[in-house]
């Protein structure tokens, strides 16, 4: 799972497709408003962000 922010000027949206054709399961999840750094811009959003992918990885075991 790729947390991708829509606002992120060091990694540009369309990179997502290259990571996305080189693994082809990844899950690319693109976050409006986040910049690059949303553990420190937004980190309530972001920690409930990866709790959420935690919860749903560990169901599905």
């Amino acid at each position: 799972v790729l947390l991708w922010g829509e606002r992120d000027r060091v990694l540009q949206s369309g990179q997502s497709d290259e990571i996305r054709s080189k693994v082809p399961d990844a899950e690319v999840v693109i976050k409006d408003g986040w910049d690059h750094f949303p553990m420190i811009e937004q980190p309530e959003e972001y920690a409930r962000e990866i709790l959420a992918i935690a919860r749903r990885l560990a169901a599905a075991v």
